[in-house]
């Protein structure tokens, strides 16, 4: 994920070029203000390491995947309270878990189970499966959703009724 709209702010990850070090940049809709939060701890590491954002329970959630062999260790950190120097590590997906080569975190439910996609390498093409991965029991279970190919997206949805005329609804 590039970007994520939380309340009133734009968020998106980018790169200091000079110090070549992580960071998430913020942009108030409502005082057209940007600002830079700048990362810390492992977060902060080089750039060898991929980070991308994404929005659980209505807070900024940064995915850092950490490549050790052909697949990553992938760390869950959590906006703390609001908090935008601080971020809380709620949990990590070890590469080797249930021997599933896990990609990618594709989105969370609402309870915090990372949605995740897999990649077989068939002979024509690649299949890409949805799994389920529970931090509580480390368990990954199917979804039995699976894509051939290389187009596959998944994205979360909220439902929202937004009024921009009052007058125009209140005549209705």
């Amino acid at each position: 994920h590039n970007q994520v709209v939380i309340d009133k702010f734009i968020y998106w990850h980018a790169i200091d070029r000079m110090s070549c070090c992580h960071l998430i940049m913020s942009f108030d809709m409502i005082s057209k203000e940007f600002m830079e939060i700048c990362l810390t701890g492992s977060l902060l590491a080089d750039t060898h390491l991929e980070l991308c954002i994404c929005k659980l329970k209505e807070s900024l959630v940064v995915i850092q995947y950490e490549w050790h062999t052909d697949l990553p260790d992938i760390s869950i950190w959590m906006m703390d309270n609001g908090d935008l120097k601080s971020f809380e590590n709620i949990y990590t997906i070890k590469s080797n878990i249930s021997y599933v080569p896990i990609l990618e975190v594709l989105e969370f439910n609402k309870n915090e189970e990372a949605i995740v996609k897999i990649t077989k390498e068939l002979d024509e093409e690649d299949e890409h499966e949805l799994l389920v991965y529970e931090p509580n029991s480390q368990c990954i279970n199917y979804l039995g959703m699976s894509v051939e190919g290389s187009s596959f997206f998944v994205s979360s949805y909220t439902g929202t009724l937004l009024l921009l005329d009052t007058e125009c609804a209140e005549s209705t």
